[in-house]
């Protein structure tokens, strides 16, 4: 058996296990965030922390770059969306909160975010997935920057058929993104089968909940089961014609 490849760096920016990490759009910053609620910011070109702060109370699940700045979710039930990270980096403070999603954050899954595949207006759009509100099973989705919620409850069934199987827990696992025009939801459940969602052709500004009993707005176009426990990431190749 061959021995595992040396690192080339090994970066001690943490004193709790790391519970996620992700590098900026032009590979020269490394997020971090660990379990017990902290951020790193890694300047990759002098391998220094140029940021560190106590952003959650309790671990991050997730990360992601945002026009500039960063998106970090947590365990204590929040989303904050910061303002642009400011260079050079002449201090250690850190960014400024801008927004704060209320979001539930039992099922230990981190959002998904997409941008907007166009837009009519000079701002910056996208939307994020998150568990419901309400239910573990079911996903809701936002607006940016807004931080509206759009869709709502996405996954609900009022009228189960008899042969219909079960729910299959908690959402472990999501993923958004485009299929050509169209926004796709992907959920890997607590029991490890996963659905894939697609919302209708211009659907994904309208107001729409589930529960309500209006016209369905997203159909579930695919479901499987291709694990013996919780699916807890998924991936997806653009377009999206595979499933990881």
């Amino acid at each position: 058996m061959t021995s595992p490849p040396i690192p080339l760096h090994i970066i001690r920016s943490h004193t709790a296990a790391l519970s996620t990490a992700i590098f900026n759009p032009d590979n020269s910053l490394l997020y971090s965030a660990d379990q017990e609620g902290w951020i790193s910011v890694l300047d990759l070109r002098v391998r220094r922390v140029v940021c560190h702060w106590k952003a959650h109370d309790g671990g991050v699940l997730g990360l992601a770059e945002w026009q500039g700045g960063l998106i970090s979710h947590g365990r204590d039930n929040h989303i904050h969306i910061y303002s642009p990270l400011k260079r050079p980096f002449l201090g250690r403070d850190p960014p400024l909160i801008v927004k704060t999603l209320d979001v539930n954050s039992l099922n230990f899954c981190s959002f998904s975010l997409t941008p907007r595949s166009s837009t009519t207006t000079t701002e910056a759009e996208g939307f994020l997935a998150v568990p419901s509100l309400t239910d573990s099973e079911l996903a809701d989705i936002y607006h940016l920057p807004s931080c509206k919620r759009l869709h709502a409850a996405i996954g609900f069934s009022p009228n189960k058929d008899a042969t219909e199987e079960a729910r299959s827990g908690l959402i472990m696992g999501i993923h958004l993104a485009w299929y050509g025009s169209r926004l796709v939801l992907i959920m890997g459940f607590e029991d490890g089968r996963v659905e894939v969602w697609r919302c209708a052709e211009s659907g994904e500004d309208q107001l729409w909940d589930a529960r309500s009993g209006r016209d369905p707005l997203w159909a579930k176009v695919w479901a499987g089961k291709g694990h013996n426990e919780a699916g807890m990431l998924i991936a997806s190749d653009p377009p999206i014609d595979k499933i990881r």
